[in-house]
């Protein structure tokens, strides 16, 4: 016997194979245990948990999720519940299509229940300030609940993380601490794959400060003004051409 379609909110239930013997009693194919006449199919709430944190492993509030079908069929939201809460109509949501909820991370595990069983994805749509956003799509089946080896129900479980943006401040003076300009300055990484589409000087993409001959190093030419680099992993990043050192706010002087 097999579950072709769940209530609401609800997983499908594992498919029950049976027997009837010759002398009338129905007993479960596979174990040939006596089921009293009475083949009983549960179905068990569907239930997602999902853990918003940070590189250090730490929950991390405020963070926009958001959970869509992976197909444009219509969804019955009604049931859903976030923490026992149910979903406010601003966090119903459909895109290109699909249906699915939205949501802010807490701090601490989140819990949603009521979600008709279907297959999902988890995506981020903004990251709390001075986080990097997450551009991973996870994918959330909840169309088969999930037991432990004592039969107890085991929640899909699903953790997203942040990686903290760092911060490099770098200004060209001269011995006396006055701001020169026309330096031509290289900020190399140590990666030979590094992705720079994260990085921001003074705010603003540097795509176009990539060196043509070598795609790890930034070329720029100092204006006077301090420049301030904010990314994920600039440990990853080193200066082959000058005295500087990683920290929050460092100046090169000329003659050093």
């Amino acid at each position: 016997m097999q579950e072709t379609a769940a209530p609401n909110g609800y997983s499908y239930s594992e498919e029950i194979t049976f027997k009837i013997n010759s002398d009338g009693k129905v007993v479960d194919k596979t174990t040939g245990a006596d089921l009293n006449g009475t083949v009983v199919m549960k179905d068990y709430r569907a239930e997602l948990t999902i853990s918003k944190k940070d590189g250090s492993d730490a929950f991390l509030a405020g963070a926009t999720l958001q959970l869509l079908s992976k197909t444009t069929d219509p969804l019955n939201l009604d049931d859903v519940q976030i923490d026992g809460k149910p979903l406010t109509e601003d966090q119903k949501v459909t895109v290109d299509g699909r249906q699915g909820i939205q949501f802010v991370s807490t701090d601490a595990e989140m819990k949603i229940t009521g979600l008709p069983a279907i297959e999902y994805e988890l995506s981020e749509v903004s990251a709390p300030t001075d986080y990097l956003k997450l551009s991973d799509v996870q994918d959330v089946i909840l169309t088969k609940a999930i037991f432990d080896d004592e039969g107890n129900q085991i929640p899909v479980s699903k953790k997203v993380v942040n990686n903290k943006l760092g911060e490099l401040t770098i200004q060209k003076v001269d011995q006396d601490g006055n701001a020169l300009t026309g330096a031509t300055l290289q900020l190399k990484a140590d990666d030979a794959n590094v992705d720079w589409s994260s990085v921001k000087l003074n705010g603003d993409a540097v795509a176009d400060l990539i060196s043509a001959e070598d795609a790890t190093v930034l070329v720029w030419t100092s204006t006077g003004e301090s420049m301030t680099f904010r990314a994920y992993r600039l440990e990853l990043m080193k200066f082959p051409k000058f005295p500087l050192r990683l920290v929050t706010s460092q100046r090169h002087r000329n003659g050093l």
